[in-house]
């Protein structure tokens, strides 16, 4: 009998494994703030069309593997697109990391620069383009393990990998190390030493949120490592949503400061801000010194009405005369979890000489959780250069947010698109009716940008050979138990 009980054990676990494999409607905990969508709204699911983590960069890595100080790293990668439309005026970010050891695992590494690493990339569907990131390391620059971080956007504000705006939420990272006779920054901020309205900060965490009239006071420490007095200049910068747009920085609340530090001094800084509109904000702390720098990014919410658009786009480009696509877009509201308005999004699309082609609206509720809408258009002719407007208001008519996305064939990188359409623009359409253009389906594992965790069910249905293959195992394992069974009794008859 224990040998019938090890094989009943047998059938269990592979079972148990089968069917946590094959569940159709597993929860899946998303690391990072997801709202989800809302397909309610207009019976669309934003992450058919837009698939956050869609574009990747292929084997970051450092040409050397050790450097030193005052030496230029170079990063290697290549950029892949794997939407089956096109992206257009595509932007890398990078950022500079140096490894936290303190206390890294619940506040992140430091973050030494930020810079953009390249701009206006016009990449094909499911294409390639090759990159080389530099960034000279500074003379002052301690031993240790560093990262660069990449980040790929279209225009500054749609994420198609990583999050800039959030610690750890990476599109790649290429490590390498620096050897040197220095053992600690010059100066650094202590990220452990953050509070909120005197809340210690966990900055791996989830944002605060705060009433429109709630003062918000941010308080942490700048600490001198070396035994001279060092004169650190201090910028503190106030975005509107993120920092991957200067257009987002907000001036009049945005200023710079010189700080003198003793010897091996600890200071702690002070912020206040008050009576903010509603949205979410970036705050941007740097910090120069004895050619060093570090930057302390603080994320925070105000609750109310803020629209956003999450992306928008054409399901195809260039389009021939007689093809179907579509364009669509994903929005949500962006302040609290709880928080809605009553609001309209509008899409519109312009030819080259300004004619309007089409145009789609949404009425109604905008959540937190992402809303979809997508309208199918018939090409009434060949277009190689399109115009897609987005617009948000809230029921007053004031704009949350207007975003122009221009698509023009003459900026693509690899001329045999342009080679391609020419070419087929030539040829007679064909009389089969041809079938509307729809990306993949394939759900996303890590959406973005609302504010709220939330447990979002991701369906990944299994193909039908594993079904077969299932059936096929539990067969053979209840074969295997009726002769062991068998086999036993015999013997007990002996």
């Amino acid at each position: 009998m224990k040998k019938i009980f090890i094989l009943f054990l047998i059938f269990i676990v592979l079972t148990t494994v089968y069917a946590q494999d094959g569940d159709t409607n597993s929860e899946i905990t998303v690391n990072i703030g997801v709202g989800g969508p809302n397909i309610e709204a207009t019976g669309i699911d934003c992450f058919k069309y837009y698939r956050f983590g869609s574009v990747v960069f292929l084997y970051p890595h450092a040409e050397k593997k050790v450097y030193a100080p005052g030496e230029t790293v170079r990063i290697n990668t290549t950029i892949l697109n794997t939407n089956p439309y096109p992206i257009v005026h595509g932007n890398v970010i990078a950022q500079v990391l140096y490894e936290n050891v303190e206390s890294g695992n619940k506040q992140g590494f430091y973050i030494l620069d930020e810079f953009s690493a390249f701009e206006e990339l016009a990449l094909d569907g499911n294409a390639s383009y090759e990159l080389a990131v530099e960034w000279r390391i500074p003379e002052t620059a301690p031993a240790g393990k560093y990262y660069i971080a990449l980040y790929f956007q279209e225009m500054h504000k749609y994420n198609l990998a990583g999050l800039p705006f959030l610690n750890h939420v990476y599109g790649a990272l290429a490590e390498f190390e620096v050897k040197s006779g220095i053992e600690k920054q010059p100066f650094y901020i202590d990220r452990n030493s953050v509070y909120i309205n005197g809340e210690h900060q966990i900055l791996r965490s989830f944002i605060n949120e705060f009433d429109q009239n709630e003062e918000i006071t941010i308080k942490f420490d700048l600490i001198n490592t070396q035994n001279k007095k060092s004169t650190i200049f201090m910028q503190y910068s106030l975005y509107s949503w993120d920092q991957s747009d200067e257009a987002n920085k907000i001036d009049a609340l945005s200023k710079g400061e010189i700080l003198e530090l003793e010897p091996s001094e600890k200071h702690t800084v002070e912020l206040k801000f008050k009576d903010l509109e509603a949205g979410a904000y970036q705050l941007v702390i740097k910090g120069y010194a004895d050619g060093w720098q570090n930057i302390l990014m603080l994320r925070f919410a105000i609750r109310g009405a803020k629209g956003r658009f999450i992306f928008s786009g054409l399901t195809k480009f260039p389009v021939l005369k007689g093809e179907s696509f579509g364009m669509f877009a994903c929005f949500s509201n962006t302040t609290g979890w709880f928080d809605t308005f009553e609001g309209r999004v509008l899409l519109e699309l312009y030819d080259k000489e300004g004619k309007l082609i089409e145009s789609y609206s949404y009425n109604g509720t905008i959540t937190s959780k992402i809303i979809a809408i997508k309208k199918d258009i018939n090409a009434s002719e060949s277009y190689d250069e399109l115009k897609l407007v987005a617009t948000i208001t809230d029921a007053k008519g004031n704009i949350h947010q207007k975003v122009e996305k221009i698509y023009r064939l003459s900026d693509f990188r690899d001329k045999n698109v342009i080679k391609r359409f020419e070419e087929q623009k030539e040829t007679p359409p064909s009389k089969t009716p041809p079938k509307p253009e729809t990306p993949e389906e394939t759900p996303p594992k890590t959406p973005e940008e609302s504010e709220t965790p939330v447990k979002t069910p991701v369906e990944t249905p299994k193909p039908e050979t594993n079904n077969i293959m299932f059936y096929a195992i539990v067969a053979i394992v209840v074969i295997i138990i009726l002769a062991a069974f068998w086999y036993l009794k015999i013997k007990e008859g002996e």
